[in-house]
């Protein structure tokens, strides 16, 4: 077992700053209220410029400080409409203006929403819930998912839809969905926050939406879908617990397609086939709990600078009970991807067999391989990372090509060094 140096020190915390007023007073109770609120301006830095914010996260490993990006934050809102039990939030919606707050009243709500106005705010207080209605109804994001793996499968039904003007192409084997193509007038600044939307096939669907921001939300959902992204650039998924109660694991906790420069951190995500499924580059993935999956974080072929860092993966051994033979114990799997950097993650006990699609990789905490010839992964490194207990059976042997470690990539500069693990493929390498 190799054990590494402790270099990494934590930054000294910093003073989260909330740009938004949250304490309304409402004085009447009945339909949905307006209360106008003055605007107020960002905070600003030393140099004149929009503040970022510092959040401190722990996986385990850890202090980490992550930089949320300026521009996935929000103003404060012009005015906010509260929805009380026994209301539509979709009434509240349709009436209100972009930058509006809309305050949701703990309760049940049986509806299907859509948002399609710049800068709306839906926030759930506690105990507000989003299910199914009795009869559920198409909408601009029906059909972007299906129910199944072929494109010819029924449409998937979507709970919270936010989409712009926007063009879907073909159904895509890889994504599972069909991806947005041509954005003609895009859908900005919208945050969803606090709710918990239960029981649809896709809990929140963005589609031509950049730098929006899926935040304290709890998303319970049995496939394809917890939250599927697709050109929603400049956005922030954080701070949300995804979960599939079901044995079905064909099912993605988040899939962040076409989202360039977006992060998702401090998510508490189990039971799906790709905890996370990244096809977006330029993003950063921190701070994360990746628990009882099949993978659990997947980078996809093509995509490029990604940092991963300060995420928990563990025990990530889900098997499908109608498909017992698809099993992966896997904690990372970097396919054909560039220029990805992985550091001060704890990745442990990612045991199962990895007969999946008959690759005969074993179960690992980590891989690193080419997609094909011609997309080789690249410009990888793997540092300073706790990468133990993989690619065992439950009685601690080590199955037919598991490792904590395994790297068959063939492209330049694949760099794993400085973790504390103990087995790889190839040898040497902890």
């Amino acid at each position: 077992m190799h054990l590494s140096r402790n270099i990494m020190k934590p930054r000294a915390s910093a003073r989260s700053t909330d740009t938004r007023r949250r304490d309304i007073t409402i004085a009447n109770r009945g339909a949905p209220q307006i209360v106008t609120q003055r605007p107020t301006a960002p905070p600003r830095n030393c140099r004149g410029k929009p503040a970022g914010r510092w959040v401190a996260t722990w996986a385990g490993v850890g202090l980490a400080l992550v930089a949320m990006p300026v521009a996935a934050q929000t103003q404060a809102p012009a005015s906010v409409t509260v929805v009380e039990p026994g209301e539509l939030i979709q009434t509240a919606i349709n009436s209100s203006q972009p930058g509006t707050h809309i305050r949701v009243k703990a309760g049940t709500y049986a509806e299907q929403l859509v948002i399609t106005k710049d800068r709306i705010w839906l926030d759930g207080e506690a105990g507000a819930r989003l299910v199914p209605p009795s009869t559920l109804v198409a909408n601009g994001c029906t059909g972007m998912v299906v129910l199944g793996r072929v494109a010819t499968a029924p449409p998937a039904h979507v709970g919270i839809c936010v989409i712009g003007n926007v063009t879907f192409g073909a159904w895509n084997a890889e994504f599972l969905h069909k991806p947005v193509t041509e954005t003609k007038r895009a859908v900005t600044g919208v945050t969803i926050s606090g709710l918990d939307v239960e029981g649809f096939s896709v809990g929140i669907a963005l589609a031509g939406t950049p730098h929006a921001i899926i935040e304290r939300t709890r998303v319970v959902s049995g496939g394809p879908f917890a939250i599927v992204t697709s050109a929603a650039p400049d956005s922030a998924i954080r701070g949300n617990t995804l979960f599939n109660p079901t044995d079905n694991v064909a099912v993605i906790g988040v899939c962040l397609e076409g989202s360039d420069r977006s992060s998702l951190t401090r998510n508490d995500i189990s039971g799906f086939i790709n905890g996370i499924c990244l096809a977006s580059s330029h993003a950063v993935i921190a701070g994360n709990r990746l628990v009882d999956n099949h993978f659990g974080l997947y980078i996809d072929p093509g995509i490029e600078d990604i940092e991963v860092r300060h995420n928990l993966i563990d025990r990530n051994n889900r098997v499908e009970a109608r498909a017992p033979q698809l099993r992966t114990g896997t904690g990372i799997m970097i396919e054909g991807a560039r220029d990805v950097r992985a550091f001060g993650n704890m990745i442990t006990n990612n045991t199962a067999d990895n007969l999946a699609n008959g690759i005969p990789l074993g179960a690992a905490g980590i891989i690193v391989r080419d997609s094909s010839p011609t997309v080789l992964a690249s410009n990888i490194s793997v540092r300073f990372n706790t990468i133990t207990g993989n690619g065992l059976s439950a009685d601690g042997v080590v199955y037919p090509g598991g490792s904590d470690v395994i790297n068959i990539a063939t492209g330049s500069s694949v760099a794993i060094e400085y973790n504390v693990c103990g087995t790889s493929r190839p040898a040497a390498l902890c």
